[in-house]
């Protein structure tokens, strides 16, 4: 937020085609991890990057690996542009195994 022109001024870029992250821990319940949102900044400007569904992949997906049907919660949510929020339908619970 309040990224703009010069907002990277001493900052190290970095170019990436992949960006792996792995969530190694739970804040709170031990069972599910939680994410409302990723931004990726793009070049000087620190410009958000425009993400679809089609850049991620998740392993397990969301709660259907549990059996689990018709959970709003899904992998879909991270990049709806909804990152501060409290509504459950923009947000991303997968199981935590």
């Amino acid at each position: 937020s309040g990224a703009g022109a010069g907002a990277l001024t001493g900052c190290r870029l970095v170019r990436a085609r992949k960006i792996t992250l792995r969530l190694l821990d739970t804040y709170g319940g031990r069972d599910f991890l939680g994410l409302t949102g990723i931004e990726v900044l793009e070049g000087h400007t620190a410009r958000p990057m425009r993400l679809d569904l089609s850049y991620l992949h998740a392993s397990p997906r969301d709660l259907s690996a549990l059996g689990h049907v018709g959970d709003p919660r899904t992998l879909d949510k991270v990049v709806d542009g909804s990152n501060i929020t409290d509504e459950d339908h923009h947000m991303w619970l997968p199981p935590f195994t």
